[in-house]
């Protein structure tokens, strides 16, 4: 079982830029993160550079059973509440698994980054609301697949439940010892 964090963006963010080799700034945006059953991060996703209209996404996942939770919850964030028309995300054009997980995400490759990643090239992705499948259906504008429909599958667009973790913040600072050394949860 998965649980989705959304009160602790600086211990969210920081896990998630520095397994990109970059560097969480506290209070440079803010982060959705996934938590195991055992309080340890195991995927999430952190927005930052946010001008009204655009956000810079970083996205790590460890653990892909939770990626789709993670998905609906940072889509639900970014295409509704922040009211985003464009994402953005940066990859290395060597991480391979990184570039698709983008483009099934509807998102497409505009510019390369020459001698920008650590192992060569970046790459840079960017998905608009109106042209992401996935943002279709998020916004239930597209049925769910035939096979789906077969196996009696809720054609309307999943719904993620955010859970608070303020009330067991102290549970969670244990078990987040890597990352609790850098942020305050309190």
């Amino acid at each position: 079982m998965f649980r989705v964090v959304v009160d602790a963006p600086d211990i969210i963010g920081a896990w998630v830029i520095e397994r990109g080799g970059g560097q969480w700034i506290p209070g440079q945006g803010t982060a959705i993160g996934i938590v195991d059953e055992d309080g340890r991060i195991c995927s999430g996703i952190a927005f930052t550079d946010y001008n009204g209209r655009n956000m810079l996404c970083h996205i790590c996942i460890e653990d892909f059973r939770a990626l789709r939770t993670l998905i609906l919850a940072a889509g639900r964030y970014a295409f509704y509440q922040a009211g985003c028309k464009r994402l953005t995300f940066i990859a290395e054009e060597s991480n391979i698994r990184a570039v698709r997980l983008h483009e099934k995400l509807g998102a497409v490759r505009e510019a390369r980054l020459k001698g920008a990643g650590r192992n060569g090239d970046d790459i840079l992705i960017s998905c608009f609301t109106e042209e992401s499948p996935f943002w279709k259906k998020l916004n239930g504008k597209v049925e769910c697949s035939t096979a789906a429909k077969l196996r009696g599958a809720d054609p309307s667009p999943r719904t993620v439940e955010y859970q608070s973790v303020q009330h067991d913040a102290q549970c969670i600072a244990g078990k987040l010892d890597h990352a609790v050394r850098k942020a305050d949860l309190v």
